[in-house]
């Protein structure tokens, strides 16, 4: 799954005109994409039902994204204490 993030990424950035993505914006990206896949008629293809089925079976890559999260809201709330020099 990481992997796939990271090329939706790469094609965000290298676009004309290039997005700035982040790692989370290549993640939403593919959410929206898979959410109007899945409300095509027909819905879903199979590989795509089990990769989403698989990604929310794998705790690991799902902790690894909570602790990326948490830790970006606890970088905010430390900026807004103490704004980051520039």
């Amino acid at each position: 799954m990481d992997r796939a993030v990271r090329q939706i990424q790469a094609m965000l950035l290298e676009a004309e005109p290039p997005v700035d993505a982040t790692y989370s914006t290549a993640l939403n990206f593919m959410l929206v994409g898979l959410m109007y896949e899945a409300l095509k008629e027909g819905g879903l293809s199979r590989e795509a039902r089990d990769a989403v089925w698989n990604f929310a079976g794998d705790s690991r890559t799902i902790e690894h994204l909570n602790l990326h999260h948490r830790l970006s809201l606890v970088r905010a709330a430390l900026e807004q204490l103490e704004p980051a020099p520039r």
